[in-house]
């Protein structure tokens, strides 16, 4: 096995594709951040990219790594190339905060890291990747989805923040962090934000972002706690799926966390089916 390293993130994805187009739906967290990365090549600091290829040359497993966030593993793999993966890491990355990648590679590639490194893997979360290709009818909800406006920053910086801490627990949140990716990220073209207004108020948020050749995903999706119940989410969700759809895209992506059963529920209802399951790994220090 041989693990080759790149420094751009054109060059990796070039070198890549075959291997992501493979299985383009299951891969699109990947390839949708490769892909963005290429318009957007200073967004992070020190990206890692890395292609594990055999014995006759062929791509065995795909590796991004935007530090400090976790290493994200492509649903083709080998272990003899999660292995050579491993390998390579100790040298040039020895700590890493975590991994996310579908159940079957992250299990072994966590198990072998955790090996050779002494590091404990904990689970922060367990998720599952949907699809769609045609969405299903809805129920009427009062109000309508429109495009995220510069007036509405204050009111989506905020609920991306909330997100945030609801969704992964986290704390002290720099608002003018997600404010400064977030005008980055929309005026790269990269990702988008939509709301669904009701008699003037904003009661929902759906981003989308993971352009993939074939589809996009979407997320986060945010309504308010006081307005939760109304069809706000399922709404704006769905609204934002057709108009994807519309636009050329063959399939919709998202993923829910698997510990909210009302969010895998709603996203079936609209039509969404479940692909394959992913989970999110935290190392922690090795005890001393």
């Amino acid at each position: 096995m041989k693990v080759t390293r790149f420094e751009r993130a054109d060059d990796f994805y070039q070198a890549a594709e075959p291997l992501l187009l493979a299985h383009e739906v299951e891969n699109n967290l990947l390839m949708g951040l490769a892909r963005a990365l290429r318009i957007m090549e200073d967004l992070y600091r020190d990206p890692f990219f890395a292609l594990v290829t055999d014995h006759a040359d062929e791509p065995a497993l795909a590796a991004l790594m935007t530090p400090p966030h976790n290493i994200i593993l492509s649903l083709a793999w080998t272990a003899a190339a999660a292995d050579a993966l491993v390998e390579s890491l100790l040298v040039s990355h020895p700590v890493l905060s975590g991994v996310t990648a579908p159940v079957a590679v992250v299990d072994y590639f966590t198990a072998a890291w955790t090996a050779r490194t002494g590091q404990t893997a904990r689970v922060t979360m367990h998720e599952r990747l949907y699809k769609i290709e045609q969405l299903q009818p809805t129920r009427p909800t009062s109000g309508h989805m429109r495009s995220m406006a510069y007036a509405d920053l204050p009111t989506v910086v905020e609920w991306l923040a909330r997100f945030e801490e609801e969704a992964f627990g986290t704390e002290n949140i720099d608002r003018e962090r997600i404010a400064r990716g977030l005008v980055a990220w929309i005026q790269a073209g990269v990702r988008r934000y939509y709301v669904w207004e009701d008699g003037g108020e904003l009661t929902c948020l759906v981003g989308c972002s993971g352009d993939t050749p074939n589809g996009m995903r979407i997320g986060p999706v945010y309504t308010p706690p006081h307005l939760r119940g109304r069809g706000y989410g399922t709404a704006c969700a769905a609204a934002v799926t057709q108009a994807l759809l519309d636009e050329g895209k063959k399939f919709v992506t998202l993923f829910t966390d698997l510990a909210n059963p009302t969010s895998n529920h709603i996203y079936q209802v609209i039509g969404y089916t479940p692909v394959v399951d992913f989970r999110m790994i935290r190392f922690e220090p090795k005890e001393s």
